[in-house]
């Protein structure tokens, strides 16, 4: 039998979690019936707040992330006052308490439609691994959204 999209997403969330030491992994997905970015799935999400994040494209994090259509990464060899600015302006920080994050965009049918956020609650430095680890996921969530949007059409 084949795995649910939802499950896979949310293995994948859980994996690069582990695999990247963060505290919190999310999936940013843009829903053109509502014309909006929502946060669909997480992994070490403080609570559910996360998921009445709506954004119009091209606003916050994650429409950054998709508008660019390349990684962004805020880390603790960013100035001070440059992290202090980026928590204020993006709400799922603020929600999620993070201080450090790397996202990187979800390609799928040659577009660009979603954001994959790696983040923790502490300053801290990436890896050179977790970028690559984060373009990977990217990838396996793009193949599962398929079925996970078919799941929630069916819902």
């Amino acid at each position: 039998m084949m795995e649910s999209g939802h499950i896979a997403i949310q293995q994948q969330l859980d994996r690069l979690r582990a695999a990247t030491s963060s505290d919190f992994a999310g999936l940013a997905w843009f829903v053109p019936q509502e014309h909006r970015i929502r946060w669909l799935l997480a992994s070490g999400n403080l609570g559910e707040r996360y998921r009445s994040l709506a954004l119009k494209p091209g606003r916050g994090l994650s429409g950054h992330v998709i508008r660019l259509g390349r990684p962004v990464v805020l880390d603790d060899s960013a100035p001070e006052a440059e992290r202090e600015r980026l928590r204020h302006e993006y709400s799922i920080l603020m929600v999620e308490q993070l201080h450090s994050f790397l996202a990187v965009p979800v390609t799928a049918d040659a577009e660009t439609r979603g954001a994959l956020l790696i983040g923790s609650r502490q300053p801290r430095r990436f890896a050179p691994s977790d970028l690559p680890a984060a373009a990977e996921a990217a990838e396996r969530i793009a193949e599962a959204m398929p079925a996970f949007a078919c799941e929630a059409t069916n819902k």
